[in-house]
């Protein structure tokens, strides 16, 4: 006989344990819920713990432009009928941070079809895990998602004078992970290795969604439809106005080749449907003309942008408005566009770098004028879960939460 399940958080630090009812699916009377096509089935607010636990595994593969390419895969796995995982979380490797999530654990039996797909992008000398509020609450709710470390862009192996490289190579990087995930998820692979048999049919691959933090916001916006156009990134930042009020991005520019091109960056990815950007860097990348003039924006996917008001390196008025401005304005008609502004977040809000240790002035929190790291966190994963459920599930019980989005710390704009 089969009992409600009890459902576990799916916010790092976010959200306390709490009992759900039903809400978390038919589970066994012992062992692990054994019913993931009714789980999957159901509506699962945002804003309360996901049905599912979360497990990580990394992926690792020399693609075809002969990089070799680390990726963390997140995933649903079932939980028992007390709403715990049958396995013990562990930490990341190479970084001393931590999470919710097990370490290759058997998945939930997807639905037909796998599991919706995320893929994340990580910060300039960020990290693939950066994020693991949001990655691992994704998977709780039924995500999978992928994210690649951008080679010689991370917080181990950061080589500056390759940033122009880097630039250019980061979608690819992207579209490299989805493929590998692919090519793992199904046959000959999911049949004959390792990581095979445990991703088998995991996630619906053909179209997912796209989020990114900073350098991966700006990768982000390129992988989901941004056109970028050099020349005119060129004549922007060469604009004595634009030089005094130092715009992060124009750096690409000191290591780029002076004969690239906008056909040196790798292309959209018609599979990306969907887009969330977190504090991004570089709108005048796509589109650096005055508004209504949308330029390479004018074909993005839909778009949930996400800044602080304490951002100093991705500032409000210098990068997130004018970005949402060229988004919204009357020649891009690619689809529904959100803003939303979290007060007293900064740059770093966005991500779990201050579990490594107080590296960042946002790590202070209260006491040095930012926003509760946690608090922040929980409105991200509410709002993204919210946006990919209408614009990735294409389920409309969403949409409410986008309509209603009322938090104190928090301004927003719907498109």
């Amino acid at each position: 006989m089969s009992k409600a399940c009890s459902r576990i958080a799916a916010g790092v630090g976010a959200w306390s344990f709490a009992s759900a009812g039903c809400q978390g699916g038919p589970c066994a009377d012992s062992g692990a819920c054994d019913d993931s096509a009714a789980v999957a089935a159901e509506f699962h607010a945002p804003d309360m713990p996901g049905p599912y636990g979360a497990s990580a595994t990394t992926l690792r593969w020399t693609d075809a432009r002969g990089q070799a390419m680390v990726a963390e895969v997140w995933y649903p796995i079932p939980l028992d009928r007390s709403g715990n995982p049958d396995c013990a979380p562990e930490p990341y490797p190479e970084l001393p941070i931590a999470g919710v999530a097990c370490r290759d654990a058997a998945a939930a039996t997807p639905p037909d079809g796998g599991f919706p797909l995320i893929a994340f992008s990580h910060g300039n000398a960020g990290i693939r895990y950066q994020s693991i509020f949001l990655t691992e609450a994704l998977a709780q709710h039924g995500y999978v998602v992928i994210a690649p470390d951008h080679p010689h862009n991370t917080l181990i192996d950061f080589e500056g004078d390759a940033l122009g490289v880097v630039a250019e190579q980061r979608p690819a990087d992207i579209q490299s992970a989805v493929d590998r995930l692919t090519a793992v998820s199904t046959p000959p692979l999911s049949a004959t290795t390792e990581e095979g048999a445990l991703l088998a049919g995991i996630a619906q691959t053909d179209r997912y969604g796209m989020a990114g933090h900073s350098f991966g916001g700006w990768t982000t916006l390129a992988v989901a439809g941004g056109a970028i156009d050099v020349p005119g990134l060129r004549a922007f930042c060469a604009d004595p106005t634009n030089i005094a009020t130092d715009y992060d991005f124009c750096a690409v520019l000191d290591t780029l080749p002076e004969t690239a091109s906008s056909a040196d960056f790798a292309g959209a990815d018609p599979r990306a449907v969907t887009a969330l950007a977190m504090a991004p860097a570089g709108w005048y990348a796509f589109a650096p003309g005055p508004v209504g003039a949308a330029g390479g924006l004018a074909g993005m996917a839909p778009t949930l942008l996400l800044g602080g008001t304490m951002d100093e390196s991705e500032s409000i008025a210098r990068e997130i408005q004018p970005l949402y401005d060229r988004l919204t304005d009357s020649t891009s008609l690619h689809g529904p566009d959100d803003l939303g502004v979290l007060d007293g977040a900064g740059h770093y809000a966005f991500t779990d770098i201050c579990k490594i240790g107080n590296i960042q002035p946002d790590c202070d929190e209260a006491a040095g004028g930012y926003i509760v790291l946690d608090d922040a966190h929980r409105i991200i994963n509410v709002l993204a879960l919210a946006w990919f459920g209408v614009t990735l599930r294409d389920d409309a019980r969403f949409q409410p939460y986008l309509d209603n989005a009322e938090w104190p710390e928090l301004a927003w704009t719907a498109g």
